[in-house]
């Protein structure tokens, strides 16, 4: 958002506040010592850049998988 240009209601604005927030886990069942499942993975972004709407923006993520560690 540094020296950027963002849509606005009255026009382009150069000079614009925004913020980020991140929050998510999940829940993992070991299989092995470097093995696990991810049974479930749940997500949620949320940005507050000028966008000549609502400036407001949500994103959900939900997932599951496998999960290798390598050392």
């Amino acid at each position: 958002g540094m020296n950027s240009v963002f849509p606005g209601v009255l026009g382009a604005e150069s000079r614009a506040r925004n913020l980020a927030l991140y929050v998510g886990g999940g829940v993992n069942i070991s299989l092995h010592r470097h093995l696990a499942l991810r049974a479930f993975e749940a997500d949620w972004l949320y940005t507050q850049l000028p966008n000549a709407n609502s400036n407001a923006q949500n994103s959900v993520r939900l997932g599951a998988g496998i999960v290798l560690h390598v050392h």
